[in-house]
């Protein structure tokens, strides 16, 4: 691989061969990709409509410029279509939100990582998935997203793990973490709806969270006991969420929201109930955390009571949306702690109608 009199990368033709080349120099994941010819970064470039030099923001800890060409250019080598494009790029504006901490999330030794939610008509424009298996493997647009996500991270925030990414263990989750929200099956208005978002606007939300949490509940029948198992997985002495401010969300699969709203709750008095019931017990707190805590500025021990220490300083700082298939299954997914989630609205001009996805299966 060596570089052209006007600045390009010349390379074998060999697909693998220019992997191994991008993976020498430092530029990938360690997984394949996609060259990024110039007919192939004009392409992604042009399915939005501001021009290739403009300027998205700076990156840390490098302060990278994340110009359109730039981030371009890392989404057609994580194998995104164009299509994809204006959710990338609404998600690195939401990321540039001083409120989101995008320094301490790149910086950390926390395993934390962007995650992406999709709200809106554009979930089925992109064949998104909120369904079975929203989470996990098999769906194009969630893999290559969340791909050139980590890329652009990478190559143009310069967080180098070992150097200037200090995660101490990481997560796969960090490979690239996005799904859809299921607004079809919510008994509760979409998560963008909650956020001031009208139910046709295409909206893509970023937190800086942990893997996802499995909370398994096929025993409850009644809020009441569905609530206690959810709040005793939420609350855990090892959660960066626990005393330190947390943003928590909350994923309900569609079986758990539906016993929750057949009982009257709403997600603002779930909101409430997670605030004042998922806290850990301060007598079961070890000695060295409790005192760490309460040394600490950016603790509020105002909040604690004889209930515990709370996840979250308020209610409205714990998320909840519904997503998955069937099955008494819901998702707890742990916060950075000291970050606040972001959105924006991403600009979509196809039909609002559409179809959920539905992964191919021939078993």
């Amino acid at each position: 691989m060596q570089k052209t009199a006007d600045g390009f990368l010349e390379v074998s033709s060999d697909p693998m061969e220019v992997s191994d080349a991008f993976y020498e120099a430092g530029y990938t994941d360690g997984l394949p990709i996609v060259p990024p010819t110039p007919a192939r970064v004009k392409a992604m470039i042009e399915s939005q409509l501001r021009p290739a030099g403009s300027v998205i923001g700076r990156l840390p800890p490098r302060l990278g410029s994340a110009s359109i060409e730039a981030v371009a250019i890392n989404s057609v080598m994580a194998g995104a279509r164009p299509e994809y494009f204006p959710v990338i790029i609404g998600a690195i504006e939401a990321m540039l939100d001083p409120v989101f901490n995008l320094l301490g999330v790149q910086a950390t030794t926390h395993p934390c990582t962007p995650l992406l939610v999709v709200s809106g008509p554009i979930r089925h424009a992109l064949k998104m998935n909120g369904g079975y298996n929203a989470m996990g493997e098999g769906n194009h647009a969630h893999a290559t997203i969340g791909r050139a996500i980590r890329l652009t991270l990478r190559n143009v925030g310069g967080a180098v793990p070992g150097s200037t990414d200090m995660v101490t263990h990481g997560t796969p989750a960090r490979a690239g973490f996005v799904f859809a929200e299921n607004s079809e099956e919510s008994p509760f208005p979409s998560f963008a709806e909650s956020q001031g978002f009208s139910k046709t606007d295409s909206v893509v939300s970023v937190f800086a969270s942990e893997g996802p949490h499995n909370i398994n509940d096929h025993s409850s029948n009644t809020a009441k006991s569905l609530l206690q198992m959810l709040c005793g997985t939420v609350a855990t002495s090892g959660s960066n969420d626990l005393g330190r401010g947390g943003k928590p969300l909350i994923v309900l699969g569609p079986e758990h929201a539906d016993i929750l709203a057949r009982e009257g709750y709403t997600r603002e008095s779930l909101q409430k109930y997670f605030f004042e019931n998922a806290r850990f017990p301060l007598e079961m707190l070890p000695e060295d955390m409790h005192e760490w805590l309460r040394k600490r500025s950016d603790v509020d021990s105002s909040l604690w009571n004889k209930k515990g220490i709370p996840v979250a300083n308020r209610p409205e700082d714990v998320f909840i949306m519904v997503v998955g298939g069937k099955g008494r299954h819901s998702v707890y997914i742990p916060s950075f702690g000291f970050t606040r989630p972001a959105w924006r609205k991403v600009p979509f001009l196809g039909s609002v109608e559409g179809k959920p996805f539905t992964p191919a299966c021939d078993c």
